[in-house]
């Protein structure tokens, strides 16, 4: 008897324990919801934008107003308040509807690019094309994952990984070559590929990592959505693992 109490007892402890971790899993699951749906207020363009256009020319023309945005939804750099972006003009242009972002603006009469690399941080260059870039439509203010491959990788395993979970394009610039092919008898064909040079603002440890991975390795992109909550945190590929 004793036995099936205790047993009886231990049921009961386990069932209330589980209830409370129920609890307060659904608990911190709504407060997260709550959280990311709570609107925030930011600049969002009204209409298209010349680049060298002003915030302040911007609100005194009409040409952007603040909007409630839900909070999972806001750009990392969203500009709420003018002051963010004193003293600096647009680096290119941009539509109607468009978050305004502190990366879409540089010091007004300085470089393109120095205005964009936020303190403590550089800005390197990689080469991307078509396939790894995204489609080569990389633009200022993107917000990126970049991969990297080694063949051979750690221990002498070939491997994909995340290289930098998050990082922000301040610049880029594509061209389109052209290669023309042919065979005997065979009229020679173009094929058109979409060349780009891809900047980013990082660390100067993270530089080091982008150099060495873009001259030992490959390097690859991938555009992150606007929302800020994306999981990056892997163990990497390899051939053994790529088909479990």
């Amino acid at each position: 008897m004793k036995s099936r109490f205790a047993i009886v007892v231990a049921s009961v402890m386990v069932g209330l324990v589980a209830a409370v971790v129920a609890t307060g899993y659904v608990g911190s699951v709504r407060a997260k919801a709550l959280a990311d749906s709570e609107p925030r207020e930011v600049y969002v363009t009204t209409r298209a934008a010349t680049s060298g256009t002003s915030l302040d020319e911007m609100i005194t023309t009409g040409a952007v107003e603040k909007k409630q945005v839900p909070s999972q939804f806001v750009a990392a750099d969203a500009v709420s308040q003018a002051s963010q972006v004193s003293e600096r003009v647009l680096l290119y242009d941009v539509g109607a509807g468009e978050q305004l972002t502190a990366s879409k603006f540089k010091a007004s009469g300085g470089s393109d690019v120095a205005g964009q690399v936020p303190k403590g941080m550089v800005a390197v260059s990689v080469p991307m094309d078509e396939v790894n870039g995204v489609g080569a439509a990389l633009r200022p203010g993107d917000s990126i994952v970049v991969f990297a491959t080694f063949s051979p990788g750690p221990g002498g395993v070939d491997m994909t990984r995340v290289l930098l979970p998050k990082v922000v394009v301040v610049a880029s610039s594509a061209s389109s070559s052209t290669q023309r092919s042919g065979s005997s008898g065979l009229a020679a064909k173009s094929q058109g590929q979409t060349k780009q040079t891809v900047t980013i603002a990082v660390s100067p440890r993270d530089a080091e990592k982008v150099v060495f991975a873009a001259e030992k390795g490959h390097l690859w992109a991938a555009l992150r959505p606007l929302s800020k909550n994306l999981n990056t945190v892997t163990r990497g590929q390899t051939m053994r693992s790529i088909f479990r």
